[in-house]
């Protein structure tokens, strides 16, 4: 896992000098209702090919668990995209193929997006391998960004995304509603750190 968290930081920092059609992130998040476990770092690279086409790579350390995934993009116009993906995941089960999809939609302030991961099992009614999140975002200005969130395995409510700088942002989301349980868990917030590259 060390490995994946330095080929992360590696290839994120690369993009630095990278031409204007390659841009990247990297994010650090965490939870609150179990601040180590849920201690993660990812980061996503994307290559815009043409107007319409492009290519993402994807890569999440947790633990002992990492994934990475990569594939095409497609932008049929200026206000959605979608992108499917092909990857794998390494945990202490060994490894397992990943698939991945994508929807991004937005007009002006608004956004709305969207994301899927199974494995394998998923398809033999496992769910365990599944995770989804899905973004409904209003940016009220250049700094501040309101929404709400509803990802797998967290749950769903409100969400702030403060822009400190050009390229960071911290963001947090209070998730008291289990997503496919409708539990109360009022303890579960995440927040982290999110850097443009």
């Amino acid at each position: 896992m060390t490995l994946a968290l330095v080929l992360i930081i590696m290839t994120a920092t690369s993009l630095a000098s990278a031409q204007e059609k390659t841009s990247g992130f990297l994010d650090l998040e965490t939870n609150y209702a179990d601040l180590e476990s849920w201690l993660y770092a990812d980061a996503g690279i994307s290559h815009q090919v043409d107007d319409k086409h492009g290519v993402f790579a994807f890569f999440l350390v947790m633990g002992s668990w990492a994934e990475a995934y990569a594939g095409p993009t497609w932008s049929p116009n200026e206000v959605v995209s979608l992108g499917m993906y092909v990857g794998g995941e390494q945990g202490p089960e060994g490894f397992k193929p990943r698939y991945a999809a994508s929807l991004w939609t937005g007009e002006g302030a608004l956004s709305f997006s969207a994301g899927l991961e199974v494995n394998n099992d998923s398809f033999r009614g496992d769910d365990s391998g599944i995770w989804y999140q899905l973004d409904f975002r209003y940016r009220v200005n250049r700094w501040l960004t309101v929404g709400l969130k509803n990802r797998r395995p967290h749950g769903v409510g409100p969400a702030v995304e403060l822009k400190l700088l050009n390229e960071l942002a911290f963001y947090t989301s209070w998730m008291p509603i289990a997503s496919e349980k409708a539990d109360w868990q009022p303890k579960m917030l995440i927040f982290g750190i999110h850097a443009s590259l």
